[in-house]
């Protein structure tokens, strides 16, 4: 928890902080310096509700109250995936086309076929990426979606997003729908659903 961090001494919280990364990697230990630490006490008292700081061997990322430690042995998620009947995303959920649209909830997704381009793709978010809300006017950034719904940087770095062969932004699973979506009670021929 930040706050508690932040009411101890300096001296104790760069000890913390020093101790945390020896114990995340060993390798980095000799590669430490007080530029580093004093980083990261800049990270833990930031305004900002997400933000990292990208250190030999380790990411540490501000996610909202907390400070996460992440091993950097591996980049950063990236996919892009053509849509078929059923699909499992790297984040362990599941897009599948079904019959019957079961909710309105942002988990399911109606589609009418002749309003869109097939095949459809599963992919992670591109810089700039912006999608036609249903029910608002004109288009929001997926970045300010992401926001506004707290996902940290970490799930925001291979949280699915639907599209069409013509790049339009369908779906957000489980957060936002496009103005493609036409309802439960609406006339669709393409259901999605996201598990």
């Amino acid at each position: 928890d930040i706050k508690e961090f932040l009411k101890e001494d300096v001296v104790i919280q760069k000890k913390v902080l020093y101790i945390i990364l020896s114990m995340k990697n060993e390798e980095i230990v000799n590669k430490i310096t007080n530029k580093h630490i004093d980083s990261l006490l800049e990270l833990a008292s930031s305004k900002r509700a997400n933000a990292y700081v990208m250190l030999p061997f380790v990411t540490v990322r501000k996610v909202y109250d907390k400070i996460v430690f992440d091993s950097k042995d591996k980049d950063d998620i990236e996919y892009n995936y053509e849509l078929g009947n059923k699909i499992k995303i790297v984040n362990g959920k599941t897009i599948e086309m079904v019959d019957v649209a079961p909710d309105n909830s942002n988990n399911t997704l109606t589609l009418l076929r002749e309003e869109i381009s097939f095949p459809l793709y599963v992919r992670t978010r591109k810089e700039g990426d912006r999608i036609k809300v249903k029910g608002m006017d004109g288009t929001k950034k997926v970045k300010d979606i992401f926001i506004d719904e707290k996902i940290s940087l970490k799930e925001r770095e291979s949280w699915p997003i639907v599209v069409d062969s013509s790049g339009n932004i369908l779906w957000i699973p489980g957060l936002k729908k496009s103005c493609f979506d036409k309802g439960k009670n609406g006339k669709y021929n393409v259901v999605l659903i996201y598990y």
